[in-house]
């Protein structure tokens, strides 16, 4: 267990806050502003200035790191020297962010990190890291220039030379403690995935504390590893995740996630059939809703509701540690009907249920529906109730009104048919 505190005021930090984390891998999630910068700041110089870590067993990773100079040459210089002069830099106060050159150049740090102690160990494992990275090796040229695929390291992009410093730090082996303000930087979700691994396995060996705003970067290994940072007025608090559930709020309420940055649809909306499913996607046009924010599924019969709505929780529960993300937003759009099934969907599903107030889509059409067709709504109802039991006539005949009808449809006819309207905007909310 480590406790970080401050007797006296630090950046947004109050005199005398403070907060603990566990071993192993943290993460501190929080908006923008909410201090978690400031709370890496403050781990440091807590570690600096405990004599069991000191100046040679630490590493804070600022946002700058993408920086890096192209020599593994170190000059003379060491990772002790480089972290008593920033822990001078921040002082009582934080790195003031008006000047880059305020403090050490966070440029030289990979080179320290990988000359801290046994470098050939060091560049194996470091190798090792790469290539669960999917990265290609690091090599040495004359003078000692890092390259990695024939190119000086200072001209690849921003993401290889922002993972630099922290495949340096994880690899460095008298490191105990690593501090990582936004690992995420520049990097693509597929390699932030792989990163976040790689810091979930190396925290077995050093204590990883990150800030992050990615949900990739959650420690879904131990969810009470994961704390929320929020900030009232000047009040900041650190709160570790109490439970599972707790993560889903993390992710799509805080940090914003949606189901349709995957391409998932935002939300499903469940219809009795292929011609309410028809005329939805319509509304759906006619109101200009991306065809990612929902999904509409046809049941074939409303005894299928219950059967199409599990499949598409069960289908997509792994979006969510404990259940679907669709769970309590999936919308029912039902004919009249007055089956027992019907108040056992109506009592579950309360504000996203919606029955119509005829027994059938075609019935709840207003006349003018028809005629502009030059069709007639009482000889169309009449031809479905002769066939009813000739599945594929009906299903055919109603699927091809319901096209027509759709294609005819305008914005001005929203207002003629309320309830449908209301469960398709009920769904994208």
């Amino acid at each position: 267990m480590f406790t970080f505190a401050t007797p006296n005021r630090f950046g947004p930090l109050n005199e005398g806050f403070s907060f603990q984390v566990n071993e192993g891998l943290t993460s501190l999630v929080g908006l923008n502003d909410s201090g978690k910068s400031a709370l890496l700041q403050l781990a440091f110089i807590n570690l600096f200035d405990n004599g069991e870590y000191g100046a040679g067993r630490i590493c804070l990773l600022l946002p700058e790191r993408m920086y890096v100079l192209s020599s593994t040459e170190t000059g003379g210089r060491s990772l002790e020297q480089f972290n008593t002069e920033l822990r001078t830099a921040i002082g009582n106060t934080l790195i003031p962010y008006e000047d880059y050159s305020f403090g050490p150049s966070r440029r030289e740090l990979p080179r320290l990190l990988l000359n801290h102690t046994d470098y050939q160990k060091q560049l194996q494992i470091l190798t090792d890291y790469l290539g669960k990275l999917g990265m290609s090796n690091l090599v040495l040229r004359g003078s000692q220039l890092a390259h990695f695929e024939n190119i000086a390291v200072q001209f690849h992009g921003t993401g290889l030379r922002s993972l630099f410093s922290i495949l340096c730090a994880l690899t460095d082996p008298e490191i105990r403690v690593v501090l990582i303000d936004e690992p995420e930087l520049s990097l693509e979700p597929k390699l932030q995935k792989l990163l976040s691994n790689l810091l979930l396995e190396v925290s077995d060996k050093k204590t990883i504390i990150i800030a992050t705003h990615s949900h990739l970067f959650l420690n879904r290994k131990n969810y009470s590893s994961n704390y929320l940072v929020t900030r009232e007025g000047e009040i900041i608090s650190v709160n570790p995740i109490s439970q599972e559930s707790q993560l889903f709020d993390l992710v799509f309420n805080l940090l914003g996630s949606s189901t349709e940055d995957l391409l998932f649809p935002g939300n499903f909306m469940i219809v009795e059939g292929v011609s309410d499913q028809i005329i939805v996607e319509r509304i759906l046009d006619l109101l200009e809703v991306d065809r990612y924010k929902v999904k509409i599924v046809a049941a074939s019969g409303i005894g299928n509701l219950k059967n199409i709505i599990s499949s598409v929780e069960n289908a997509l529960r792994p979006l969510v540690m404990n259940g679907s993300v669709y769970s309590k937003k999936v919308v029912v759009l039902i004919d009249k009907n007055e089956d027992p099934k019907v108040r056992d969907l109506k009592s579950l599903f309360k504000k996203r249920f919606f029955m119509l107030n005829e027994p059938s889509l075609e019935e709840y059409f207003p006349e003018e529906f028809y005629t502009r067709l030059s069709r007639n709504k009482g000889e169309d109802i009449q031809h479905i109730k002769s066939i009813k039991n000739n599945y594929e006539e009906l299903n055919k005949f109603k699927k091809a009104l319901s096209q027509q009808i759709s294609a005819s449809l305008t914005v001005e006819d929203l207002n003629k048919i309320p309830t449908i309207v209301s469960a398709v905007k009920k769904a994208i909310q």
